[in-house]
């Protein structure tokens, strides 16, 4: 069972990098490699030696993220690379502290010796920022980190560089830039603004109708009584809402996405707002929330995020692909940054002001939990969570 730690904080931000300076402590990082250690198995145990090691790759990882965090320009070109940088080395920091794994830093930098595990081709007859496009090697950090995580990407992934966006036959394994910015779930409200893109994300909850809880009642009872083996039911199905940012989302564009809901239909909401109701099945022991791939953050609500590929829902994953493309602009394309930061496309430089400001806010948090694996909960000092 996961670990709660509550910070009670006047200033939230300043509090989780203050709780991150204390993992540039190798006595600090070797204390929650040891708890973490405890929960696994006598057989699955790392071995001392190994909890030193990742220890030291902890560390090292941390410090440098704090280093490229800390930057203190305010220019938005420099903005982009130091956000890059240090998330680069959370990741390695999240690889490194895990017990799921016996990577140590010298071996994670055998991968990353290959490189960033990520790259751009344009499709030069088309503008941008439709015809930009990330691509998965299989070799080089991302890949070695998206296996860390348990995700098997080795058939969505380009097994060399390629020359030139005509000569790729699976152009199907690309992954544009719009698309990215549209799978983050705090730019829902206003990505349609920015791109004239519906999202890729959508906010929901449990659908508590009572019509539709008694008409799944009747099904599962209907269904129980029809068969001769009065059996527990091995699955069941939950009513999902799912809240629309804009007018535009039809039920005919959720329908054809890869989403986990399906037999979406339109519905109205409490107070009588424009919502989609569909169905999740899913096993019958726990709840729901325990079957779906769910995403929240302080600036959003519980989310799910379409699959990029079929593959791809984790965040991070998703940061890093946007991060590294952008950086990939702003080191050698100045002619496109110009247009971004001066000219006809500035639209996209105060989409990506306003993106790098969510991820000011939301990525330290969020690397934070998973990298100590621990429930952290932030409150005002005098509020209704705080210390009594």
């Amino acid at each position: 069972m996961r670990k709660s730690e509550r910070i009670v904080a006047e200033n939230p931000q300043e509090m989780i990098w203050l709780r991150f300076n204390r993992l540039k402590s190798l006595k600090m990082c070797e204390s929650l490699m040891r708890e973490k250690n405890l929960n696994l198995s006598e057989k699955q145990k790392l071995e001392d030696d190994l909890i030193k090691k990742k220890s030291v790759g902890l560390s090292s990882a941390i410090e440098s993220a704090l280093g490229f965090w800390n930057s203190s320009s305010e220019s938005l070109n420099a903005k982009v690379l130091s956000r890059y940088y240090a998330l680069l080395q959370l990741t390695i920091a999240e690889q490194v502290s895990s017990v799921e794994n016996k990577d140590d830093l010298e071996k994670i930098q055998r991968h990353t010796e290959f490189g960033h595990g990520l790259g751009i081709i344009r499709n030069l007859k088309d503008s941008f920022p439709k015809n930009f496009f990330v691509f998965i090697l299989r070799s080089g950090h991302f890949y070695s980190f998206s296996k860390s995580l348990g995700l098997n990407i080795k058939d969505i992934s380009f097994e060399r560089r390629p020359r030139d966006y005509n000569s790729i036959e699976n152009k199907e394994n690309l992954i544009s830039l719009l698309d990215l910015f549209r799978c983050v779930p705090e730019l829902q409200p206003v990505i349609n603004d920015y791109l004239n893109e519906l999202p890729l994300s959508f906010q929901i909850s449990y659908n508590n109708s009572k019509k539709r809880i008694e008409a799944r009642n009747k099904a599962v009872l209907e269904d129980a009584t029809s068969k001769e083996n009065q059996s527990v039911p091995k699955e069941k199905t939950t009513y999902i809402s799912l809240f629309p940012e804009s007018e535009e989302i039809t039920l005919e564009y959720l329908n054809g996405l890869n989403l986990p809901i399906k037999n979406i239909e339109e519905d109205r909401g409490l107070i009588d707002e424009r919502i989609f109701v569909g169905e999740f099945t899913h096993s019958a022991e726990g709840y729901w929330q325990q079957y779906m791939d769910t995403y929240k953050s302080s600036h959003s609500g519980t989310s799910i995020i379409v699959p990029i590929l079929n593959k791809i829902s984790d965040p991070i994953l998703i940061h890093l692909m946007i991060l590294y493309s952008l950086s990939i602009i702003v080191r050698y394309l100045p002619d496109i940054w110009y247009e971004i930061s001066s000219g006809e496309l500035d639209h996209i430089g105060s989409l990506i002001e306003y993106y790098l400001s969510i991820v000011d806010k939301v990525i330290p948090l969020e690397m934070l939990k998973r990298i100590t694996e621990r429930d952290i909960d932030i409150s005002m000092p005098g509020s209704l969570f705080g210390p009594v």
